[in-house]
């Protein structure tokens, strides 16, 4: 009896034992499952972190730029900023590098660099055009604009103002629509001079006298005044004033619709007014942009200049008919001098997309390519264009 109680102990007791081993063992391997799957995890960010990170994050990247507002700007302190120059300081965050600028003065000396791979990569506002493509490589664009025209016009303000109010009251359009109104009311106010004479004590018999009671009651009723000082009695006068009243709606919509068209022909009244006009016309750009190339295209005379600063004189004193040159660039020179006589016009041509250049093959351009599309979903980018640009 008690070997059987003593077996039965035993058991039992191995039961439990077991029991305990399964139960701390199930935790183990949880816990192991657990430290597991973490390692994974970390392993794979570390992973796709080196991925995004430039491969020598000790190494000081040469990085060449031109001053081309409000993309780089320079102040008088010789710091730089712009649009071009806060998304490179994103990029060097993100992608962990460190980096040294390198001020160019003209485009060519720049590509020339990077084409010999004397810089990693330059960062302005560099168009992507298929000719540049040839000799090195771009980076996913981050900014689409146009070219635009500039134009000067020495006339502004009150002197303009009153020179534009003349020469649309004097276009052909005008005194046809001034000439047709003041027959017709000439003709009318016989006709009712005519009838009302002899009946009618508020038109006197004499013509002269008439005609002028007459051409104030045609010229009141036809601009629906009416002051009802002079008012036809007879049935035929009536019939002609009901007449008149309708017929001087049309009268007077067909005068308002002259001046509207007077004054849009006189607005548009330039020698240029769209990009097919600069043709044959002297115009000025930046030399080697791509506006340059634009321009030969189409057979205008082109005349090249370092900077902007340099062109301003010859188009306000009349040597230039325009000056073209990319859009932001221009709406930016138009605030910067703050001269109200300089106009962009509104429409933008030969679509321009601005990248990164990199030396062709460059082991760099694909991870600049990863940062610039996260600053694009994320937003950063949108929010750094728009304090540039507003």
């Amino acid at each position: 009896m008690c070997l059987c109680r003593s077996s039965i102990s035993f058991f039992y007791r191995f039961e439990l034992l077991v029991k305990m081993v399964t139960i701390l063992s199930m935790k183990v391997f949880r816990n192991l499952c657990f430290i597991l799957v973490y390692i994974c995890v970390c392993c794979s960010t570390i992973v796709y972190s080196s991925e995004l990170e430039f491969e020598d994050t000790q190494k000081t990247y040469i990085i060449g730029t031109k001053i081309f507002e409000p993309f780089v700007i320079k102040d008088g302190k010789g710091a730089l900023s712009g649009i071009s120059i806060d998304i490179l300081k994103e990029l060097a965050v993100q992608l962990n590098f460190r980096y040294q600028l390198v001020l160019y003065d003209d485009l060519q000396s720049l590509f020339q660099n990077v084409e010999e791979s004397r810089l990693d990569f330059a960062i302005s506002g560099l168009s992507i055009t298929k000719d540049r493509e040839i000799n090195m490589d771009f980076s996913y664009p981050y900014y689409q604009t146009g070219l635009a025209v500039l134009l000067f016009n020495s006339e502004y303000g009150y002197v303009q103002l009153f020179k534009n109010f003349f020469s649309m009251i004097f276009s052909a359009n005008i005194l046809k629509s001034i000439f047709i109104l003041v027959s017709v009311i000439f003709l009318i106010s016989n006709i009712i001079w005519v009838i009302e004479r002899n009946n009618n004590s508020q038109f006197s018999k004499k013509y002269w006298k008439g005609i002028r009671d007459s051409i104030w009651w045609s010229t009141v009723t036809v601009t629906t005044v009416g002051y009802g000082d002079k008012v036809p009695r007879s049935f035929f006068g009536r019939t002609i004033s009901v007449l008149w009243m309708f017929v001087g709606i049309f009268l007077i919509s067909f005068f308002t619709a002259s001046i509207s068209s007077a004054l849009t022909v006189q607005k548009l009244d330039r020698s240029i007014s769209e990009v097919a006009d600069l043709a044959g016309k002297k115009v000025g750009t930046i030399s080697g942009s791509t506006a340059s190339f634009f321009l030969n295209s189409i057979h205008a005379n082109v005349y090249q200049y370092s900077d902007f600063e340099q062109a301003l004189f010859p188009l306000v004193s009349k040597e230039l008919d325009a000056f073209v040159y990319d859009f932001p660039r221009l709406k930016y020179y138009v605030q910067k001098f703050k001269k109200s006589n300089l106009e962009v016009l509104d429409i933008t041509f030969d679509s321009q997309f601005y990248g990164i250049a990199f030396p062709s093959n460059s082991n760099l351009r694909e991870k600049v390519n990863r940062g610039i599309l996260s600053l694009e979903e994320s937003g950063e980018l949108d929010l750094i264009i728009r304090k540039w640009l507003r």
